[in-house]
């Protein structure tokens, strides 16, 4: 079973990835903000967190913030970027800082169930 972290403004999201990870058997946390995440990142170690799905579009500390603090202070946590607004020059960069992948909304929940899964048996930095 992995700890994983869920950050999204979206209530809707954070439910469904909530719902169907924890059917797959996950411990699953949640944060609308970055600076929620970074709380529950703390009070849990990051350690104890096997992955963070995180929205890039949000109030207060945005995504991208929030992963140059996330690559900073935690260069080996896998993140997993999602946002609607993909635009190929800001994919390329943050993905570029390492250890992050991106998805474009909306998504397939099945498609999440596998990225999670070939992840967590992977047990490497994404490529």
């Amino acid at each position: 079973m992995a700890k994983i972290l869920v950050v999204d403004d979206d209530m809707v999201i954070r439910d469904l990835f909530k719902r169907i990870l924890t059917q797959e058997g996950h411990e699953v946390f949640t944060a609308e903000s970055g600076e929620e995440c970074l709380e529950v990142l703390a009070q849990e170690g990051v350690d104890h967190i096997s992955m963070v799905f995180l929205d890039l579009k949000m109030p207060g500390i945005g995504g991208e913030n929030t992963l140059d603090v996330l690559k900073k202070c935690y260069k080996k946590l896998p993140v997993i970027v999602m946002s609607a607004y993909g635009m190929f020059c800001t994919t390329t960069k943050l993905v570029q800082k390492g250890n992050v992948a991106y998805l474009n909304k909306p998504f397939d929940m099945e498609y999440i169930k596998i990225i999670v899964r070939n992840k967590l048996s992977e047990n490497t930095d994404f490529e």
